[in-house]
């Protein structure tokens, strides 16, 4: 597939541990049926319910790339804006 700056994005197995940065993307994770394999979301995710409970890891401007990783996420989900999901994704898959 092709993300949102146009680079194919090919994904070695099906990501089980997601991080959302964007609350539109956390409620399009859980639409999509994998609610469940949500591990963290930025701090203005409210939506479903479920979400509330799971660890925050800043905003757009202030991602913490400490508990990103902390996290161990298989996949994070961005603005191609926010270039921690870039360096976090170089590193996850080197």
């Amino acid at each position: 597939m092709r993300d949102d700056r146009g680079e194919v994005v090919s994904l070695p197995r099906v990501p089980q541990r997601i991080v959302t940065l964007m609350p539109a993307l956390a409620e399009s994770v859980c639409a999509l049926g994998a609610c469940t394999r949500l591990v963290g979301t930025d701090r203005f995710a409210n939506w479903p319910a479920s979400v509330l409970a799971l660890p925050k890891l800043g905003g757009m401007d202030d991602v913490s790339l400490e508990a990103l990783v902390r996290l161990k996420p298989t996949w994070c989900c961005s603005a191609a804006r926010l270039a921690c999901c870039r360096a976090w994704w170089l590193w996850a898959y080197r």
